[in-house]
């Protein structure tokens, strides 16, 4: 379903965390054996050949090459990397000490200390460095064909930028920073597609964390403020490239994690995360625990092990239900992106959600089964109508919401469509929907800008309509043209007032009961809708740079077009339900109490208003039970939590 990008929103994890795609579908933590890592300090690994305080493997052009015995030979010195102790690389594949090869998962560091990404753009901070590029130049040329890289059970890293915008500050020569930027992000994906021609194919990169509000900013040329701006932009620029090299390269998976969010939600609420000392640093102190800052420039130990495990929980848990809704923290959390910098979901009190059945809110003055207030027969509502309109409490699609001050207000219709026939004739589309609230509800119900999130997840009924239309002979085509009215009211809604949107994408319908006789062709029909609408996101955050968008995980401080990892094997509840209190992911259950179902179905009758008549027995086996939502929703909560300033 898009592409492979993982925007790593996680606390800030995803909470800045890894967002899915069609290709992380085929990713699995479980199955990672393999780590490779490129970048600078922030990933260095301390080796017994490598170079004291900067890398675990040779790496000076004095000692650029090594034979296969001493790589295999080369040991991890504990407790001395750029944090004083271990990095987050170490703590994600438990390799403290010793021989990589004998770790729970491998680790080969060619990640080098004051690293610029190509040393054709930069002169080289030191005789003995090493820039990215020739990191990857030593890896080609003596690990490649030496250390394993099996498809499904290899990860590289790359976290890089630090020292390049630095040096670009520094650098007096260096006028026009977007050009060299702009040059710098060629440099660094023709790495990336050197290293995946030679057989790393599944990469995870992370954005440029905030050094600008550490002491070694007041070192660089311009101060804090100027550091910042070209941190910012080099983020900006590759959240964008990461976005571009997933689309041209569908066959790799590509997750992202959101550094920049994760670091600088803890710097603004360090107490939460164990700080008490943001500003200054304690090179010397035996317990630096306490600190985030281990020196001038980098953070402590303990930075690193929450930074790991913020990456490695949406690998382990989240995205297990992404594999079965792959929405939300998938390609879309794309917008809670570059826009997202001043979103803070603590202020949030108001929530306006359009799409369909599975996130309407039933409501006292909705249609009965499908929606919150008004339908298609009668959209017009009194300002009396919707202030009083009282959610009925047998709804799921509120947990968001919930033990928070939150009001949210439902525009929602089950079975609703973007453009397609309707099923029912009461049924509103979702461009209706906004129409409606623009007509009846936009001078109603407030919607102060930093206090207002707009949720939209609609698709579900189109894909599956389309898979049984024969008259379409183009889905591109049709899905293009689907997009364009679907944008056309996200922009009817921004220009009232809306401007912070979380887009959700279709969930994995083909894996539903009603589904699993013949799942191949609605799963290439949800694929490609996703995949559009993954472009129609990053084209509305492009035309929008002044709204602020939280996408997954999508991803956030930065917009794009981000996706949400997909998930493990293991631990996922498809394969081990009841480590998620699921006993049937396959069958559903039309009881009061569904316990232990994936998939939730209710039967009832459907009165026809415009027929007088009754209509057919309702049976539809689409829908996840509350525990899914549930679990959907501490997810989405968790990411929402790690953006903003």
């Amino acid at each position: 379903m898009l592409s492979a990008l993982i925007f790593l929103l996680l606390s800030s994890t995803v909470s800045s965390a890894p967002l899915p795609s069609s290709n992380t579908a085929s990713f699995d933590w479980n199955k990672i054996n393999y780590v490779y890592a490129f970048g600078d300090s922030y990933s260095f690994i301390p080796g017994t050949f490598g170079e004291s305080g900067f890398r675990q493997v040779f790496k000076t052009f004095h000692r650029f090459s090594f034979t296969p015995r001493q790589l295999y030979t080369d040991e991890i010195i504990p407790n001395r990397s750029s944090s004083g102790g271990s990095n987050w690389l170490q703590y994600l594949t438990e390799c403290f000490v010793g021989l990589p090869a004998e770790c729970p998962r491998q680790i080969w560091g060619f990640a080098h200390g004051g690293s610029d990404i190509d040393g054709a753009l930069l002169p080289t901070a030191h005789d003995t460095g090493l820039q990215m590029s020739d990191q990857v130049r030593q890896w080609l040329e003596y690990g490649s064909y030496v250390l394993p890289k099996p498809a499904g059970q290899t990860l590289t890293t790359w976290w890089a930028g630090i020292n390049d915008c630095t040096h670009m500050l520094n650098n007096e020569t260096i006028t026009d920073h977007d050009a060299f930027l702009d040059k710098t992000m060629e440099s660094y994906f023709r790495l990336v597609s050197v290293a995946a021609r030679n057989g790393l194919k599944t990469h995870l990169f992370l954005t440029v964390p905030p050094v600008d509000r550490s002491q070694f900013a007041e070192t660089v040329r311009g101060g804090p403020q100027a550091y910042k701006e070209a941190i910012n932009l080099f983020n900006d620029k590759l959240v964008a490239r990461v976005a571009k090299y997933t689309k041209d390269n569908p066959e790799q998976t590509i997750l992202s994690f959101n550094a920049a969010a994760f670091f600088t939600n803890i710097l603004d609420h360090p107490q939460q995360f164990g700080f008490n000392d943001t500003k200054d640093f304690c090179s010397d102190c035996e317990d630096q625990e306490a600190f985030f800052w281990h020196n001038v420039e980098h953070p402590t130990d303990h930075v690193h092990r929450l930074l790991a495990k913020a990456i490695e929980g949406p690998f382990i848990a989240m995205n297990c239900i992404l594999a079965i809704l792959y929405p939300i923290l998938c390609t879309l959390l794309a917008s809670l992106a570059v826009n997202a910098r001043r979103f803070s979901w603590n202020n949030i009190k108001y929530v306006y959600a359009f799409g369909d059945s599975y996130s309407f809110v039933q409501g006292t003055k909705g249609h009965a089964n499908f929606s919150f207030i008004g339908d298609n027969l009668s959209p017009e509502f009194t300002p009396q109508d919707l202030l009083t309109n009282q959610i009925i409490p047998r709804n799921v699609s509120k947990f968001l919401t919930k033990k928070k001050e939150v009001a949210e207000w439902g525009r929602q219709a089950l079975r609703a469509q973007i453009g397609l026939p309707l099923h029912h004739d009461f049924t509103i589309p979702l461009v209706d929907q906004v129409a409606q609230w623009v007509t009846y509800g936009s001078t109603v119900i407030p919607h102060p800008q930093d206090q207002t999130l707009t949720t939209w997840w609609i698709g579900i009924n189109d894909t599956g309509d389309s898979n049984r239309n024969a008259s379409i002979a183009n889905f591109t085509t049709f899905w293009e043209t689907e997009m364009r009215s679907y944008f056309k009211a996200v922009d009817l809604a921004s220009s009232h007032g809306l401007n912070t949107h979380l887009f959700l994408n279709v969930p994995p319908e083909e894996r539903s009961p009603g589904s699993l006789g013949d799942p191949g062709q609605l799963k290439d029909h949800i694929n490609l809708f996703n995949s559009v609408l993954e472009n129609h996101i990053t084209q509305f955050a492009n035309s929008h740079p002044g709204k602020c968008s939280p996408k997954p995980l999508s991803l956030p401080q930065y917009i794009q077009d981000d996706v949400i990892i997909n998930a493990t094997d293991a631990p996922c509840f498809l394969d081990n339900p009841a480590e998620f209190g699921f006993s049937d992911v396959t069958g559903f259950c039309t009881c009061a109490d569904p316990a232990g179902y994936f998939w939730y179905t209710e039967m009832h009758t459907l009165i026809i208003p415009s027929r007088r008549a009754l209509d057919e027995l309702i049976l539809d086996t689409g829908h996840p039970t509350q525990r899914v939502h549930q679990l959907l929703a501490e997810a989405v909560k968790d990411q929402l939590l790690s953006v903003g300033d």
